[in-house]
């Protein structure tokens, strides 16, 4: 079926720094790989997961013929950039697409006389390469229970992009008063979160691909309180133009600010006593600003006690417009608390109007659907290590996309959930080479996750840590004692009680924190009284807590019982640590398997269902060998083709194939005048609502309409069906 490829005439751009600054380069010839691999999956092929760091060559004439010795110098560790058109035609007509964002990380030349300089090129993922501290999570919510709210895994990808100086929101600006990025995690980066049980708590993918929180888990409180006279600007990242909501409050519940993001025009709101004083106002359509997608922005200046000025604007570098002042009944209180929110993420609250709150996103994550109760005992990592390894054991890929930007799809995604994003079809190809193997058909499958160990109760019956040695304090001295809990997170600490004292009933035996204190090291002497001292607990983060003991007495007090033992007993309502790893299988016996799959997904996946629906999805994919297309050569060069894509590939003639693909290998080169694009390709077996889709549109809407529907086509056997389903992916 070869068809023979066309030169095309294409127009690039390179610009490299090698050492002089950003110069356009004459490049002789360059070229660009990018690869899905990494995984401890059978041949990349089954769970079509992985990660891609691209690299590629580049040839440039030097006509300064720099070396490393002169003035000016020829040096690698700079930056690089190449843009391309597949079209043909005139200089004029150029459309550059972006091909790689990149770093040099090697110069040669091929002799001491040639002006000709080789460069080696690679995404740039330095600053990932350094040890990232996970930091210990726990969020535990207290309305109607106590429960712990869901991290989603994608958040660690989320920490792992930003301690590589990549995005998924603007970062907290220095006026910030609110930050919470809602990336995975509802903790914030500044103020803080008070999370309540919302049966509503749960993470969403937008169709951008970006993450984001269906509704608030609670409260969360400024760091400083919003007073009359003052302005801040509320910025946030909606999912969808019409559907973003925020919602302030001072101490007082009953009375709200209001602001919703509609397309044309923003809608506000302050509520005092129950009376709702409303407005509207007008800005610009937020269409064609791909930087900025869904981000908004309001001014509020809180004018009198009675009067707030409201203001929007939808991208930066215009003014806020659509003013709409509202007079509403007194509201003298400071606004202290963000109580609500919808479709959002991203949120800031900041005093100034900082242009920082319009950071273009470089990191696009989207959620994961592994939920965690805990991050906990799982120490340090290299950022870009702990990319790939949650990627990894979520089945998704984790890649730095033609931008230099970092890009998380899930499973479902990468296996080809929703409607392909193209076609490719035989006459663009000069050929498809395919091949099958048996090293990816496994007859056992075996999942191994790690839950969190999770103690909760309601009565402050959890102990979290005790002193192994007293504690001595000086008359009228304060002590503190920094506890780092080993291996360990905690929440919601109680108060301190004299272990003798039951609070008068309120707290009994072996419930709340606890201390002792005796006149003498080994416990002897008259028991001190009540209040002798007086212990408080600080939680600083979710492993480390600082007590502070004052001794209100003018004799020296030891934390010790009457026996000389050490008591200081901290409890609370939640403690997590590490859990022991679950195993669960399907498929052949373990003693009669002769080709076993084993994956470990860590501490990545606590949920059992997720588990069991990763060891289902595993043995589905390595029930039968599936093909590969290597080498795919376009005919005709499509820029808009980029990894990760799913597509339609259908050739009719030759290999009869139709079929969901998943672009999980690309490459891009260019010499004399030619551009050519190689590709590799997974074929993706069909989903449900592939089934579905191509059954409504062929008017087949109940099961009698299914019956008749198969023996029109002739399918009697599963075979048969088999066959024909691999015809209907990305329908």
């Amino acid at each position: 079926m070869t068809t023979p490829r066309p030169v095309s005439i294409p127009q690039h751009a390179v610009t490299v720094d090698v050492g002089a600054g950003a110069e356009a380069a004459v490049a002789l010839s360059w070229s660009v790989d990018r690869d899905l691999t990494g995984s401890g999956l059978p041949g990349q092929v089954r769970a079509v997961t992985g990660a891609s760091v691209g690299s590629g060559e580049i040839s440039l004439e030097d006509t300064a013929v720099r070396t490393p010795w002169r003035a000016s110098r020829f040096l690698p560790g700079g930056t690089v950039a190449i843009d391309a058109d597949g079209d043909t035609g005139t200089a004029f007509q150029f459309s550059p697409k972006p091909v790689a964002r990149m770093v040099v990380t090697d110069v040669a030349t091929p002799t001491a006389l040639s002006a000709e300089r080789s460069l080696t090129i690679t995404d740039d993922v330095r600053a990932m390469r350094g040890e990232l501290t996970i930091p210990p999570t726990l969020l535990i919510g207290t309305s109607g229970g106590i429960n712990a709210t869901s991290v989603d895994a994608a958040w660690l990808i989320y920490l792992a992009a930003k301690a590589g100086g990549r995005h998924a929101v603007p970062p907290p600006v220095a006026s910030a008063i609110l930050a919470a990025p809602l990336c995975g995690n509802f903790d914030a980066e500044v103020g803080t979160a008070v999370p309540s049980v919302n049966p509503n708590l749960f993470w969403e993918t937008d169709p951008r691909g970006r993450i984001f929180a269906y509704q608030a888990p609670g409260d969360y409180l400024l760091t400083e309180p919003w007073a009359v006279g003052e302005t801040v600007y509320v910025t946030f990242t909606s999912k969808a133009a019409g559907s973003g909501l925020i919602q302030l409050h001072p101490d007082d519940a009953g009375t709200t600010y209001v602001m919703v993001a509609p397309a044309s025009s923003f809608e506000c709101k302050v509520v005092v006593g129950g009376v709702e004083t409303l407005g509207s106002g007008a800005w610009s359509l937020p269409f064609d600003k791909p930087d900025y997608p869904e981000r908004f922005q309001f001014k509020i200046e809180r004018l009198s006690a009675t009067q707030t000025r409201f203001s929007g604007r939808d991208r930066p570098g215009v003014a806020f417009a659509g003013t709409v002042t509202l007079t509403h009944p007194s509201l003298p209180a400071p606004i202290t608390r963000l109580d609500w929110f919808m479709n959002v993420a991203g949120v800031q609250i900041a005093r100034a109007d900082d242009a920082a709150l319009w950071t273009p996103p470089t990191a696009t994550i989207a959620a994961s659907g592994s939920t965690l109760d805990a991050v906990v005992g799982v120490g340090s990592r290299g950022a870009w290590d702990l990319a790939q390894e949650v990627a990894a054991a979520t089945m998704g890929a984790v890649w730095i996309d033609e931008l230099g930007n970092l890009v998380y799809r899930p499973r479902d995604v990468m296996r080809g959930a929703g409607v392909s994003q193209g076609m490719i079809t035989a006459d663009g190809v000069t050929d498809l080479p395919w091949s099958l193997s048996m090293d990816d058909v496994a007859d056992r499958v075996e999942v191994s996750y790690r839950p969190a160990n999770l103690t909760l109760a309601e009565d402050y019956s959890v102990t979290i840590w005790e002193a192994d040695e007293p504690i001595k304090v000086g008359p009228g001295r304060t002590v503190q004692k920094v506890v780092d809990l080993d291996n360990a997170v905690a929440s919601l600490l109680a108060p301190f009680f004299p272990i003798w004292s039951d609070n008068l009933g309120l707290a009994p035996a072996g419930t709340y924190s606890r201390w002792a204190a005796a006149t003498s090291a080994n416990g002897g002497g008259t028991r001190p009284n009540d209040s002798a001292l007086r212990v408080t607990a600080v939680q600083t983060s979710a492993s480390r807590v600082v007590l502070t003991i004052r001794n209100t007495t003018s004799s020296t007090l030891w934390t010790v019982d009457s026996s000389g033992s050490p008591t200081l007993i901290l409890r609370g309502n939640a403690l997590a640590r590490p859990g022991e790893p679950v195993t669960i299988a399907a498929g052949a016996e373990a003693t009669a398997a002769r080709n076993p799959l084993t994956v470990d997904l860590g501490p990545w996946v606590q949920d059992a269902d997720f588990a069991a629906e990763a060891l289902s999805w595993l043995q589905a994919m390595t029930s039968a060998p599936m093909a590969v297309l290597e080498q795919v050569e376009a005919t005709q060069v499509d820029m808009g083709i980029r990894l990760g894509d799913v597509r339609k590939l259908v050739d009719p003639t030759f290999t009869g194939i139709g079929a969901k693909v998943l672009v999980a290998g690309t490459s891009l080169s260019a010499e004399a005048g030619d551009l050519s694009q190689r590709l590799r390709l997974v074929v993706l077996a069909p989903m449900f609502n592939d089934l579905d889709r191509a059954l409504v549109a062929l008017g087949v809407t109940t099961f009698d309409q299914f019956d008749t529907f198969l023996g029109s086509k002739g399918l009697t056997t599963f075979d048969d069906l088999d066959t024909w389903l691999l015809t209907i992916g990305g329908l």
